[in-house]
């Protein structure tokens, strides 16, 4: 979706990563040594676990952190409005990166379930790419969930996170078709939105926390 199934596989060298050329649709391919090294490309060649464990954290910190921002109306406020700003930042980078930063080129599409976890056996850098697929919904899950009002509650803000993400996804994917702006899968789909729902966890976890404190 992001155009990450066109990457080249990662290799931590003597703590150097060595990229081969990057294909990314509508751009010349470049190489990762030395120079040009954007964010998401480097996560993209952290060791998988480290990725899994970074997003674990993330959901027990957002939760302990919800129960400390909610003891005063002041500091909910600024919570809330800490993840409104977190939220767009994670629309803006989600469209940046699936429509914005692409030519048109071949229209493609795949709407077999779980095609990507068969081509994964011959071709192992595709788990790489799904789970970048589930870190990319990963901050919208975490901040809307955390930004909707306090009187609607943590399960009802958790599959409102879901549902947006599924939302969005798929709006991506039908724009990504009709525009031949990459490959549309349904797999994508289905990454995007578990990212989404790993993300929202943090307020089941927080409430989870809470019970278990009385």
């Amino acid at each position: 979706m992001p155009g990450l199934r066109e990457w080249g596989g990662c290799d931590n060298i003597n703590g150097n990563y060595a990229l081969g050329m990057l294909r990314i649709p509508g751009r010349n391919a470049f190489l990762i040594e030395g120079r040009e090294t954007p964010m998401l490309l480097q996560i993209y060649c952290l060791p998988l676990w480290v990725v899994m464990l970074m997003m674990l954290a993330a959901v027990a910190l957002w939760a302990g952190l919800e129960r400390v921002m909610e003891r005063t109306p002041r500091r909910l406020s600024l919570w809330r409005g800490l993840n409104g700003g977190l939220l767009a930042g994670a629309v803006g980078v989600i469209l940046y990166a699936t429509l914005l930063n692409r030519s048109p080129g071949a229209r493609e599409v795949c709407l077999i379930p779980f095609a990507s976890l068969s081509m994964a056996r011959k071709q192992p850098e595709l788990y790489r790419a799904m789970l970048m697929n589930v870190l990319l919904f990963f901050p919208l899950g975490l901040a809307l969930s955390s930004a909707l009002p306090r009187s609607w509650t943590a399960r009802r803000r958790f599959w409102i996170a879901v549902s947006a993400g599924l939302l969005l996804s798929g709006l991506v994917e039908w724009l990504q078709f009709t525009f031949a702006l990459g490959r549309a899968e349904i797999d994508d789909v289905i990454c995007n939105t578990a990212g989404a729902a790993l993300g929202g966890a943090a307020v089941l976890l927080r409430l989870v926390m809470d019970r278990s404190r009385r």
